[in-house]
């Protein structure tokens, strides 16, 4: 006959089982879900990558041509500098 204890045993394990069996199955969804949710993120970055590249790449070009500007306005300082300076020349010959 079956004693009580082995009884209690049995439907302890049961539980067990089943109560493994349904954390293993919200475990498999929990990890699919995730994945998912990862497989979206990569490409909302993949988006942000490519719109910071398109946002970029006309800022560089804008700080070149800055940068020329910048240049070209002190060459035609110099250059106002020189004309300045001769014509002071000229009116102190003169």
């Amino acid at each position: 006959m079956i004693d009580p204890m082995q009884v209690l045993f049995i439907v302890v394990v049961t539980v067990l089982i089943v109560f493994l069996a349904l954390v293993g199955f919200q475990l498999f969804v929990f990890l699919k879900e995730l994945r998912q949710t990862l497989k979206k993120v990569n490409n909302i970055l993949e988006d942000v990558d490519v719109i910071t590249s398109s946002v970029s790449t006309p800022v560089e070009k804008l700080a070149g041509l800055l940068e020329s500007l910048q240049h070209g306005v002190g060459i035609f300082n110099f250059i106002s500098r020189l004309i300045d300076k001769k014509i002071e020349k000229y009116d102190s010959e003169e």
